[in-house]
């Protein structure tokens, strides 16, 4: 009569094995959660009613805008991308910037643009959120005549500061916008020895040089911006002795 033996596997290799092989006890670490971050100190936004509004911009100007998709986890490598919603015309947000990602460009379009952003991290983790941009349009360029220049309106002319004969000058010509562009003298004259280039720098030009002449000199600057937008303003030096 044969005898039947049970051998019954407490401990050891063989069980752990046993166990690991097993799919209904297997169990998966699931990946750190991640988090895109909406604050003034993260990423300057501001969160309402669970959109993210970030800081605005101006269409069509030449300053480009700049800002910040935080995530709670930076420079861990995740990618980004836009999921739905638009973002404003000339801006994009690439996969990954820095610690982030960011939204830049030159705006071309005014209004209010609502877009979602997903994250996702290398272990596969994902976060979405509402973004919000709202772009004004870029307002009138003009030549300007206040601190920015030293200049003061008067009776619709801008007086530059004062001049003296045999030292050296420089007046400022500059736009609203910062735009730049070309001018020229359309009536008046500068005072002798002084002279202004069609253009200087981004904002504009400079009356520059050294006064021959004392007297009150007062000349029309007209111009237009790199928007093709028509420029015109007054101005007078006086130079003394």
């Amino acid at each position: 009569m044969r005898k039947t033996v049970v051998f019954q596997i407490t401990a050891g290799p063989l069980l752990l094995g046993l166990v690991a092989a097993s799919p209904a006890m297997a169990r998966t670490k699931p990946p750190a959660a991640i988090h895109l971050l909406c604050s003034a100190s993260a990423n300057g936004g501001t969160l309402v009613n669970g959109v993210c509004v970030l800081p605005g911009g101006v269409a069509g100007g030449p300053k480009s805008y700049y800002a910040i998709i935080a995530v709670s986890n930076p420079n861990a490598g995740d990618t980004f991308k836009v999921i739905s919603g638009t973002v404003p015309p000339g801006l994009t947000v690439p996969a990954r910037y820095g610690s982030g990602t960011i939204v830049s460009g030159t705006p071309t379009q005014a209004g209010t643009f609502v877009f979602i952003v997903r994250a996702t991290s290398p272990q596969g983790a994902t976060a979405a959120l509402a973004y919000s941009i709202t772009i004004t349009a870029q307002p009138p360029d003009r030549l300007v005549c206040d601190a920015s220049n030293g200049g003061t309106l008067v009776n619709g002319v801008c007086v530059l500061p004062d001049a003296s004969v045999g030292q050296a000058y420089e007046g400022f010509i500059i736009t609203s916008n910062n735009s730049g562009g070309t001018f020229s003298i359309s009536s008046g004259s500068l005072p002798p020895g002084l002279s202004m280039p069609s253009s200087y720098g981004a904002s504009g030009t400079i009356v520059a040089g050294t006064p021959t002449k004392q007297g009150t000199f007062t000349f029309t600057v007209k111009g237009t911006d790199q928007q093709g937008q028509p420029l015109q303003q007054a101005y007078s030096i006086t130079v003394g002795p």
